[in-house]
């Protein structure tokens, strides 16, 4: 693409060149885009899977520490 013709006025001239880094910088953005979804798509999996165990597990925990301070000894 030549933009050299001296009859082109500059904004006409910076339209035909846009595209060239436009393009680029558009195409690296989706790119990152889709590869950070998919890995937070991975670790919400992960959480999903992780999270009602955790929750059982710290319930435990404060019931039997609120029981404890409950109880008489």
């Amino acid at each position: 693409m030549t933009t050299r013709s001296p009859d082109i006025p500059w904004q006409m001239r910076a339209a035909r060149v846009l595209p060239m880094f436009l393009v680029p910088a558009l195409a690296a953005l989706i790119y990152s885009a889709i590869t950070s979804i998919a890995k937070f798509r991975k670790y919400i999996c992960l959480c999903i899977a992780v999270f009602p165990a955790v929750v059982l597990l710290l319930q435990m925990l404060f019931w039997k520490g609120l029981c404890g301070a409950l109880s008489p000894l």
